[in-house]
């Protein structure tokens, strides 16, 4: 995430951050998946981490978090 950006109105709702801002990177523990885990569980198991970090990234630098579409 990025305190001044410009998002993107694509599926992923891309941000491109602005010259001169601050932003942040984060990192969270690695997701395991079992090899005869549920194809549709172990997306959402995925996804569900993805948009916690985002949304943990978003609200550091101080922007509003964007709920998947």
């Amino acid at each position: 995430s990025a305190s001044s950006q410009r998002r993107l109105g694509t599926w992923d709702r891309f941000i491109i951050p602005l010259p001169f801002t601050r932003g942040i990177l984060l990192w969270g523990e690695p997701i395991l998946v079992a090899r005869d885990a549920d194809e549709n569980q172990a997306r959402r198991a995925i996804e569900e981490a993805m948009n916690a970090q985002a949304d943990r990234a978003d609200r550091m630098m101080g922007v509003e978090p964007v709920s998947p579409a």
